[in-house]
């Protein structure tokens, strides 16, 4: 908006994105990268969304780090950017969750770790790689799947929370 301060504009962006404003004291918010630091951002962001969308056509590649790396350096460069991507009919549904509930839905969960380690154990026993390949194939995906078990799941009915809020 016109002539409103920088903490405003923050507070304002805060709010649409469901974040918390920024209290007295400069806590509990983010602030808007601005200058080559936003560009910086901006272009991680770009980089770990196309990691993403490989991850959904390749499941070895896990999809989710990779979208919330995007979503976080989003929230700090974009916001706008940020919300069409919570909007949007593949990805939305997984980051709202994670950012109202810090967790992932568990068929979410369960698919990527079945997912990626059938294509891994796949790569190794059936590729026709060097041996070095494999371990490496092997380790990458090792930690993939570590990333992705670590996770927290929703605990109850995940749906809950969105048919809350829609009602508000």
């Amino acid at each position: 908006m016109v002539g409103e301060t920088g903490r405003a504009r923050n507070n304002r962006l805060a709010k649409l994105n469901g974040m918390p404003e920024r209290s007295a004291d400069g806590a509990g918010h983010l602030a808007i990268a601005k200058g080559p630091r936003r560009y910086l951002y901006l272009l991680l962001a770009g980089v770990f969304f196309v990691l993403a969308c490989v991850g959904v056509l390749l499941p070895g590649l896990p999809t989710t780090p990779f979208l919330l790396l995007t979503s976080y350096f989003l929230l700090r460069s974009s916001p706008s950017l940020n919300r069409k991507l919570m909007q949007s009919r593949v990805f939305g549904r997984m980051l709202r969750d994670w950012h109202r509930r810090g967790a992932l839905r568990p068929r979410v969960k369960v698919f990527s770790l079945l997912a990626c380690s059938s294509v891994i154990l796949l790569s190794v026993f059936l590729g026709r790689m060097p041996a070095i390949a494999r371990a490496v194939v092997a380790a990458a995906g090792a930690y993939g799947i570590w990333f992705v078990w670590r996770l927290p799941v929703i605990r109850g009915n995940p749906d809950l929370d969105r048919t809350e809020s829609e009602s508000r």
